[in-house]
């Protein structure tokens, strides 16, 4: 998945990736650093299901969120999302008009 999507990043164009932070091979943290070293200028979308996996009030998934938006990501959201969180993230990337 990570691989693949590195291999297309660098050959292809793209508008928006949007990609997850727990995968195999290359999590969502080091796939949008390595993104970014290819290119500073297509958005990056990362989401996350992993509030199940820290107990609320670590501040693990916060941290993670926080570093991913740190290494590059454009924008983070927690899953399960709202069909309304996900158009107002689209419509900051891609405005009308």
């Amino acid at each position: 998945m990570g691989k693949t999507a590195l291999k297309l990043v660098a050959d292809e164009s793209f508008d928006l990736i949007v990609t997850d932070l727990f995968m195999p091979e290359i999590d969502g943290l080091e796939l949008v650093l390595k993104i970014r070293k290819i290119t500073a200028t297509i958005p990056i979308l990362l989401m996350t299901g992993g509030g199940m996996l820290f107990p609320k009030g670590s501040g693990g998934l916060n941290d993670l969120t926080s570093s991913a938006e740190f290494l590059g990501a454009s924008f983070v959201l927690q899953k399960p999302f709202r069909q309304d969180d996900f158009k107002k993230v689209f419509v900051q990337i891609f405005p009308a008009g």
